[in-house]
């Protein structure tokens, strides 16, 4: 049998996790139990189980839909997943802080540390504090990203969210739609998470040269035109494309271009050491795989 007292403080606590519903009538209080049980909104709104179903295997809190159909014991009969990593469980909390402040228009106090400091765990890693613009996931590697603004250093910075330990929100911005169109105008020529090349280094539109047949290789030019983003695609002549990407960091684009090896002609602009990189690479890979009697 259990005291008196836990029950009482439960029931001051629960009415604030919307838990239980709490009235008053003189001076007895009256708890019942909150309708808005995973049953009730399952039948109250159509369509929300199924949405369930699918976001309890993937997207961010796909976790908290899973235990919500398990506590339920709803089975999951409409999407069934292969594989389900659930890889950003750890990062949910600290990205329901991160929203919540992008909402509110607050600065945020960010803990970061780096990858080699995963093993010193004593390590304080290094404070910052930022105006949070906005998440970012990548397609290609799942990996998510805060985008911030440090006033401090008056530059956009990315931060991997697993490596941000603690985020504590601070006050609100007074200036933050003025820096939301800073970020706005430099993410548009940014391929990824990265606002700027080396320091000291000149970046010009970088220039790609692609020789691909229409007749024969319509869906390569589908795929550039889809997948250059930030980009524009010219024909100079016949079988002859110039893809421009006029990018803060052409850096990150060029992992993207490497894909269209075979088609490419030359590289030009971005910057000597991008041009450098690129025709090193050709040329180490000319001397690995080159057949001398077929040259």
């Amino acid at each position: 049998v259990f005291d008196e007292q836990p029950v009482r403080g439960k029931v001051r606590e629960y009415p604030r996790e919307g838990i239980f519903l709490t009235e008053k009538e003189g001076r007895v209080q009256y708890v019942r139990l909150s309708p808005a049980t995973v049953p009730g909104l399952l039948e109250r709104w159509p369509g929300l189980g199924d949405a369930l179903q699918f976001f309890s295997g993937c997207e961010e809190f796909g976790i908290v839909g899973d235990m919500l159909l398990r506590s339920a014991g709803i089975p999951c009969s409409l999407f069934f997943f292969k594989h389900n990593y659930i890889v950003h469980t750890l990062e949910d909390d600290l990205l329901l802080t991160v929203l919540a402040a992008i909402a509110g228009r607050q600065s945020l106090q960010l803990q970061t540390f780096s990858s080699r400091a995963l093993a010193r765990p004593e390590d304080p890693g290094h404070e910052e504090v930022v105006v949070p613009m906005q998440i970012l996931s990548s397609v290609q590697t799942g990996r998510r990203y805060l985008m911030a603004f440090s006033q401090e250093f008056d530059h956009f910075s990315s931060y991997r969210l697993v490596f941000i330990r603690n985020a504590v929100p601070g006050e609100e911005v007074g200036d933050y739609e003025e820096i939301r169109s800073r970020y706005l105008k430099q993410k548009s020529h940014s391929f990824g998470v990265s606002f700027s090349a080396r320091p000291g280094e000149e970046v010009e539109p970088l220039q790609v040269l692609l020789r691909i047949d229409p007749e024969t290789e319509g869906y390569v030019l589908d795929r550039v035109r889809r997948e250059m983003r930030c980009g524009t695609l010219s024909k100079q002549e016949e079988q002859l494309y110039l893809l421009t990407l006029d990018l803060n960091d052409p850096n990150e684009a060029m992992q993207w271009v490497k894909t269209l090896i075979g088609r490419i002609v030359s590289v030009e602009g971005g910057t000597p050491s991008l041009r450098e990189r690129f025709y090193t690479d050709i040329r180490r890979m000319r001397e690995v795989y080159a057949d001398d009697a077929v040259q």
